[in-house]
C-alpha cells in the first residue's frame, strides 16, 4: 500500500457521506495516489482509510483509460496502425498505474496454480519472483485486451476505442470495491488488511457513478444491449475470481483485488468487441 494513503484502525465497515463534494474530490485524490503512479500529493495531514474512499475507484479508473485513450489519440492522429497504437496504449497504461494490478494478477496466478494449501498459497503470492503460470496469465491479459482493443479499432474507429477503454477501465476498477466488501481480508496485514472494508452505502455510490460513468461514455458508441452485456461480462469475471479466492485462501488481498481488476477488464473488452464494432 502506498504509505500515503491510511490504514483502516476498525474492523468495523466505513462510509464517507454522499453529498459532500469537497470530500469527493478527496477521496479521488486518494484513489489516485493509490492506483495510480501520478505525482500527486496527498490532500490531508492525516492520510485517510481507503476503505471508503474507495468509492472514487471508478472515477480514478475513468481518468486513468482517458490518459490511455489520449495516447491512442494521438497516435491515430499521425497514421499510426492500429494495432501497434493500441500496443503503445497498453503500454502506457502500464506506466501510469505501475502495472499493480497486472502484478496482483500474476501473483494469484503463481499461488493459486502453485500452492497445495491456504498457506503455501499465500507465501507464494507474497513471493516477488514469478512464476510460469504468472508470466502465462500476464500473456494471454495483454493478448485479450490487444486482441479486442485492436479488432474495435479496426472495424470502428478511434472514438469507439476511447470510449471502451475509459469504461471498462472506470467499471473494472469498482469491482474491487466489490471484492473488499464481500470478502473478509486472507491475512491480518497488508494491502487489504489495512484498506479495511467499505461499508454498504461506499458499495452503492462506487456502483452509481460508476454506472452514470459507463453509461455516458458509451451511450453514442454502443446499444443498450451492448451494454448490458459488457457489465455483465466484467461482473461475471470479477465474481468468478472472488469465489476462487474465497475457495483457494478463504478471502481476499490486494493481489487478489489487481486479479479482479484485470480479469473484470479483458472480459469487457471481450463483450466490447463482439458487440461495439
Amino acid at each position: 500500500m502506498d504509505g500515503r494513503v491510511g490504514k483502516s484502525e476498525a474492523g468495523d465497515p466505513v462510509d464517507h457521506a454522499p453529498g459532500d463534494v469537497v470530500q469527493w474530490l478527496r477521496d479521488l485524490k486518494v484513489c489516485l495516489i493509490f492506483l495510480t503512479r501520478l505525482p500527486l500529493a496527498m490532500p490531508d495531514a492525516t492520510p485517510p482509510a481507503l476503505a471508503a474512499s474507495a468509492r472514487a475507484f471508478g472515477p480514478a479508473g475513468a481518468i486513468t483509460g482517458a490518459l490511455a485513450a489520449a495516447v491512442y489519440a494521438i497516435l491515430h492522429a499521425f497514421a499510426v496502425p492500429a494495432g501497434v497504437a493500441v500496443a503503445v496504449m497498453l503500454a502506457a497504461t502500464g506506466l501510469v498505474t505501475g502495472a499493480l494490478h497486472e502484478d496482483g494478477l500474476a501473483d494469484c496466478a503463481d499461488g493459486f496454480g502453485g500452492g497445495r494449501e491456504r498457506e503455501s498459497r499465500l507465501a507464494i503470492m507474497r513471493d516477488s519472483r514469478i512464476g510460469s503460470y504468472g508470466v502465462i496469465a500476464l500473456i494471454l491479459a495483454f493478448l485479450i485486451r490487444w486482441s479486442a482493443l485492436a479488432h474495435i479499432a479496426g472495424a470502428a474507429g478511434g472514438w469507439p476505442v476511447a470510449a471502451v477503454v475509459i469504461a471498462a477501465a472506470s467499471l473494472s476498477r469498482t469491482a474491487m470495491v466489490l471484492a473488499l466488501w464481500a470478502l473478509p481480508a486472507a491475512r491480518t496485514e497488508g494491502r487489504s488488511a489495512e484498506a479495511g472494508r467499505p461499508g454498504r452505502s461506499t458499495l452503492a455510490q462506487a456502483a452509481g457513478i460508476a454506472f452514470i460513468i459507463f453509461v455516458a461514455v458509451l451511450w453514442s458508441v454502443a446499444s443498450f444491449s451492448a451494454m448490458a452485456a459488457m457489465a455483465l461480462a466484467g461482473l461475471a469475471a470479477g465474481l468468478a475470481v472472488m469465489a476462487l479466492a474465497r475457495r483457494l485462501i478463504g478471502g481476499q488481498t490486494g493481489d487478489v483485488c489487481g486479479s479482479v481488476q484485470v480479469t473484470a477488464e479483458a472480459a469487457i473488452l471481450i463483450a466490447a468487441s463482439a458487440t461495439v464494432a
